[in-house]
């Protein structure tokens, strides 16, 4: 279930780099993904958009799935959303594990908590 969510997902995201200078960007409310969702017009973001697109998506089939900001194996800041440790990126075309990302470069920073208002975390690697 968890690829099928994440390639829909992913056929539904357009990733949008003019929306990356981080100066003027906010992540778009659940709300806004939502309507971009039944409308069934692709949501153009950033990584952080479609982070939150899957963590909604997963919340909705009942899943439980936290956040994470990173760096890329450039040293670009990122967000993904994890599930037990499989991450959903939006620059990869299947779902991933953690440490297979690690290995091509990726360090983990902070996870956010399960559920809405839980505190952020910093990773010990």
């Amino acid at each position: 279930m968890l690829e099928s969510i994440f390639q829909q997902m992913l056929q539904n995201f357009v990733y949008d780099a003019l929306t990356c200078n981080p100066a003027i960007y906010a992540w778009m409310p659940d709300e806004t993904i939502k309507a971009f969702e039944d409308a069934k017009v692709p949501l153009h973001g950033m990584c952080a958009d479609f982070a939150l697109m899957c963590r909604r998506k997963l919340r909705e089939n009942g899943i439980n799935s936290t956040l994470v900001y990173c760096t890329t194996e450039t040293g670009d800041p990122h967000l993904v959303c994890s599930v037990d440790g499989n991450i959903l990126d939006n620059r990869q075309q299947r779902v991933i594990s953690n440490t297979a990302l690690e290995f091509n470069g990726y360090k983990f920073i902070s996870e956010s908590g399960d559920k809405p208002g839980e505190p952020w975390h910093l990773i010990e690697r």
